[in-house]
């Protein structure tokens, strides 16, 4: 990050990289207890697995985006 980013940049960066680890670590919590789930519930689990992730990936892109017009 180059340092003449403004600080409430940088702030809105941390945040961001905050919630992605967030996000994938609710990703993965829900896929280790998949087995756990009862099969007609498990694809409901599975995707929202799936949206937390797409979630993560949204954010690590307006990071990319951030920086890059930063």
């Amino acid at each position: 990050m180059p340092s003449a980013m403004h600080p409430a940049t940088k702030r809105f960066i941390e945040v961001l990289t905050e919630d992605v680890q967030k996000w994938e670590k609710a990703a993965s919590d829900v896929e280790a207890m998949l087995p756990n789930i009862p099969e007609p519930d498990r694809e409901h689990w599975r995707e929202r697995a799936k949206g937390y992730r797409k979630n993560a990936a949204e954010y690590i892109d307006l990071i990319k985006q951030v920086k890059a017009d930063g």
